[in-house]
């Protein structure tokens, strides 16, 4: 389902209101994150940052496929750095400080 998804967003992204292509575009990225295309998932949560730069889900999702990258300690730094902001943003959530916890046991193995 997410690959049709996927397509369909962008034959249909010029029809949106920005608040809605937000939305799509992170809908579109938890679907790049269920397939593996942690690049795809990072661009478009890089997007929805730049018009929204305290957005939780787009840091969250983010960092996410950062993490999961693992090519290089700078993937790793920058979840992290996505990871900080949004624990800033939103405290002690629960789904947050896990992943946080993950990338920080995941950084020797680099």
């Amino acid at each position: 389902m997410c690959p049709r998804a996927s397509s369909q967003f962008t034959r249909t992204v010029l029809h949106c209101s920005p608040q809605m292509l937000k939305v799509c575009r992170l809908n579109r990225a938890a679907c790049y994150l269920h397939l593996g295309d942690f690049v795809g998932a990072v661009r478009d949560c890089s997007e929805v940052l730049r018009v929204d730069p305290i957005n939780v889900k787009a840091l969250f999702r983010r960092a996410k496929a950062s993490s999961n990258m693992r090519t290089d300690i700078l993937s790793v730094s920058n979840a992290k750095q996505d990871l900080h902001m949004a624990s800033i943003i939103k405290p002690n959530d629960p789904q947050i400080e896990a992943l946080k916890a993950q990338v920080e046991a995941d950084l020797p193995q680099l």
